[in-house]
């Protein structure tokens, strides 16, 4: 995987070379210089992507509305690691939230209380700005009494 990304970046900077020392017009060379920070920044996302490394939150908020904490690690200086399970895709996947005392505080909050309840714990996220709400789940109702009818 490294390899690959070294040949992307080597490949990115032989573009990019070419670009700046071409005799051609400065719009050429500014597309060509926008074209090698695409190839870039695509090639680091794609390699986050393959390596199984957890994807910042803020990618994928927008996708994220709501889902299910399997697990979690507080890292406490740097960021909170959570292995989120999406409805809309089968296995769970590995997400990093940047380090915040009140959101660790809601998320070990929520998992005393699912755990008090018998219920997994469940996130929200409400909006780009706003940080990721934890609760747990309520409890489901149970199954209607098989009784008598009068």
């Amino acid at each position: 995987m490294i390899l690959d990304f070294l040949v992307v970046a080597g490949a990115a900077y032989a573009l990019g070379h070419l670009a700046i020392w071409s005799r051609r017009e400065p719009r050429g060379k500014v597309a060509a210089l926008a074209a090698v920070a695409v190839l870039l920044w695509a090639s680091a996302v794609a390699g986050i992507e393959l390596l199984g490394r957890p994807k910042p939150v803020a990618w994928e908020r927008a996708a994220l509305d709501r889902a299910t904490v399997v697990a979690f690690k507080l890292d406490e200086p740097r960021a909170i690691y959570l292995w989120l399970q999406r409805r809309d895709v089968a296995p769970p996947l590995a997400y990093v939230l940047p380090w915040s005392q009140d959101v660790a505080q809601s998320l070990r909050e929520a998992q005393r209380r699912g755990e008090a309840d018998g219920t997994s714990v469940e996130v929200r996220f409400p909006s780009q700005e706003a940080s990721p709400t934890f609760h747990a789940r309520p409890q489901p109702a149970y199954p209607p009494k098989a009784g008598r009818s009068p």
